[in-house]
């Protein structure tokens, strides 16, 4: 299916998904639930944004139920699951504006909130979305007591392939579209795997580094001559979209992958002016990107 060139609104997104007809990209996509029960990610925060976060996937809840079938759902872990009479009661009572304001974005994924609240104390409203909206399908049943409804698909042949698919899908026909509409000054983009990371670069049309691990995407060529977050944190101009583009690690990765990072390649920033701490290294590196992300808006 052709990219879509024109701007679109989590509103229309979410109302694709709901009722796609058979020109819409939801219509035949694999990774949609089909019968409504696991709600997709469309969007939240600000819908005009300064700062555009740009996360993979979905993540799912764990701790939605103590049902141990239900649980999987959410997860995603069967595909086609067709819920019982509550559960699609639920979602279609509580669901309709899937929208959180971005505080709402901080209590449902604490990782997430450091990165927010910096950018707020800096004058900046945030909008957050993922690159696919509709949460990953996974065949792995871990528990020998899960009964598996009839006709759920609940071990998948190449899972990844229609995870990536739908992601695909969801980037060609929504994502570009989505930042129209936002249109935000900055684009963080967090890269969830040295495969998502290549994709969006290869979706913006981005030349990629020459290494393969997600630390050769987030840093700038080192050197104990560094002074600013200019002589470190890349930013990217894209022909896809307007916004500046910082690819920074995932959230859930930053603490373990900045010390990793500073006790190998990066050690010579030991010796710079940008003084790493010697344990840790996330808000050190928060900081940087902060300064990369301010200078970008106020230009």
């Amino acid at each position: 299916m052709a990219q879509r060139n024109t701007s679109i609104s989590r509103d229309e997104i979410q109302k694709e998904w709901e009722n796609p007809d058979p020109d819409s990209p939801c219509y035949d996509c694999d990774r949609r639930d089909t019968h409504q029960v696991s709600k997709p990610y469309f969007g939240h925060g600000d819908p005009n944004a300064d700062v555009l976060l740009l996360g993979a996937d979905p993540g799912g809840n764990s701790s939605v139920t103590e049902d141990t079938d239900v649980w999987y759902n959410h997860k995603r872990f069967w595909k086609d699951y067709p819920g019982t009479e509550e559960e699609v009661d639920e979602y279609q009572s509580n669901h309709k504006d899937n929208f959180l304001p971005i505080s709402g974005v901080k209590e449902s994924i604490p990782e997430l909130a450091s990165i927010i609240t910096k950018l707020e104390e800096n004058n900046l409203s945030v909008y957050y979305t993922n690159v696919a909206k509709c949460n990953h399908i996974n065949s792995a049943i871990e528990d020998d007591d899960v009964t598996v409804p009839e006709n759920v698909n609940a071990e998948i042949e190449d899972q990844d392939e229609l995870n990536r698919a739908g992601k695909r899908n969801c980037a060609s026909n929504f994502l570009l579209g989505e930042i129209r509409s936002v249109d935000p000054d900055v684009i963080i983009v967090l890269a969830d795997g040295s495969w998502h990371i290549n994709y969006v670069f290869e979706l913006f049309s981005l030349d990629t580094p020459s290494g393969e691990n997600v630390r050769d995407y987030v840093w700038k060529h080192v050197s104990g001559d560094a002074t600013s977050a200019t002589d470190v944190i890349p930013v990217h101009n894209s022909d896809r979209v307007q916004s500046m583009i910082i690819p920074t690690y995932h959230f859930n990765m930053i603490g373990r992958n900045v010390s990793r990072f500073l006790n190998t390649k990066g050690n010579e920033l030991y010796g710079s002016e940008l003084s790493p701490p010697e344990k840790g290294g996330k808000d050190w590196y928060y900081d940087l990107i902060m300064d990369r992300v301010t200078g970008l808006v106020t230009e």
